[in-house]
């Protein structure tokens, strides 16, 4: 396994005609007569002290090596929201997609340019706010490369700031590279928390255990729930249950009611959704197995979607049979 070594690169325009043709992505090439200069400033791509600047005396040819590594430095969620990140230095985020917002046109400082925001969450449930801009958001909109709600969204090169007291990750500029369920170990340990999927229905909701709204204007549900094997708890945090409620935390507390009455007077919107029936992605890990039957829960279907993706396989199945 190569373990590798990142430095940052820079090549002045007037030099672009000559070499941009042999910069290709993803191959590997061999340099000669560079030169190297301290690294410093803002949005730096790796940490290395130095970075290599090519000059006019400077050769690329091709590379007989053949290696597949992406040289990831995906960077902890916790360490990004408590503050300890040096924010001279862009990073690699990768994470579930939540929360998606529908892509925006905004006023730049000079010009119009599109905007989309959503959240990641990482295998341990830390979520954090994206905000993707430029032609990297067009891209993400466009019907080819869409984004949605539980794809793995993979940022290299990513920006980490402070806006208005929030730590929000963007893109830096054309820097940055978006990828979307990338083929590497990392996501698929991602996709593999939803490691159990299974249909229920809620009998009650549990308000001894904890709130159900929490003062931040967040939801905090535990459901009650039940199948033909038996009853279980399932938690579900903000944006799962907002799909459930179809109405967020904010507007079902309307400024009226504090946790303590939560307990005892439940909103109707939380009230209407007992007695129904929904998918449940929940982790079966070592972190709740402990729990016994009280499980997180990491993503929510209605049966209309679980019955779509059913046909959608089947019929799926049926032509790739006929092929054959």
């Amino acid at each position: 396994m190569f373990q590798g070594v990142k430095i940052h690169a820079s090549c002045r325009q007037s030099l672009m005609p000559k070499l941009e043709t042999l910069f290709r992505v993803g191959e590997w090439i061999v340099v000669t007569n560079f030169a190297l200069v301290i690294a410093f400033g803002l949005y730096r791509t790796t940490s290395h002290v130095y970075k290599m600047v090519f000059r006019n005396e400077t050769t690329i040819t091709d590379s007989s090596l053949h290696c597949d590594n992406m040289f990831l430095d995906l960077y902890d969620f916790e360490n990004m929201l408590n503050g300890s990140h040096d924010t001279r230095f862009l990073i690699d985020v990768m994470g579930e997609v939540l929360d998606l917002g529908v892509l925006k046109n905004v006023q730049n400082a000079r010009n119009e340019v599109n905007k989309v925001e959503f959240t990641l969450r990482d295998i341990k449930d830390n979520r954090i706010h994206c905000c993707i801009m430029g032609r990297s958001a067009h891209i993400l909109a466009d019907d080819a490369h869409k984004l949605n709600n539980g794809d793995i969204c993979l940022i290299r090169f990513a920006k980490l700031q402070n806006l208005y007291g929030k730590i929000q990750v963007s893109n830096a500029f054309d820097c940055s590279l978006v990828l979307l369920n990338p083929s590497i170990e990392e996501a698929r340990a991602l996709n593999r928390r939803v490691n159990t999927a299974v249909i229920c229905t809620i009998y009650a909701i549990d308000t001894m255990s904890g709130c159900v709204l929490k003062v931040s204007s967040r939801f905090k549900l535990n459901l009650l729930v039940q199948d033909l094997t038996g009853e279980s708890k399932f938690s579900l945090l903000d944006s799962e249950a907002t799909y459930i409620v179809k109405s967020s935390a904010a507007k079902v507390l309307n400024g009226c009611l504090d946790e303590n009455e939560m307990k005892d007077i439940l909103p109707s919107a939380i009230v209407d959704i007992v007695g129904k029936t929904y998918g449940f992605g929940i982790s079966v890990d070592d972190n709740n197995g402990s729990l016994g039957t009280q499980f997180n829960t990491i993503k929510v279907w209605n049966l209309n979607d679980i019955m779509w993706k059913r046909i959608k396989s089947l019929h799926q199945m049926s032509t790739s049979s006929r092929k054959k």
